[in-house]
């Protein structure tokens, strides 16, 4: 969905596919001579995965970073 909004706002979009490493992101990110990194982490995962992309992107010495993500949140029904 935010791929797709992305793109009608004539942004590129690159997916790099399931299961990335931090490394494997960020190299995509320097290959495809990105602005932005977004990720959607379903799994729980993002805290150890996003500062690691940090960590990378700060070793690259990006002059600009902007990273991107969402991940899910358990959410709770209650009735009346």
């Amino acid at each position: 969905m935010i791929a797709r909004a992305l793109r009608d706002a004539g942004m590129e979009v690159i997916y790099t596919g399931l299961r990335q490493t931090a490394e494997m992101i960020v190299n995509a990110a320097l290959q495809e001579d990105v602005d932005v990194i977004g990720l959607s982490i379903l799994s729980g995962a993002h805290n150890a995965i996003v500062p690691r992309v940090t960590e990378l992107m700060k070793q690259q010495r990006w002059m600009t970073c902007w990273c991107w993500w969402a991940a899910s949140f358990r959410t709770r029904t209650f009735r009346r």
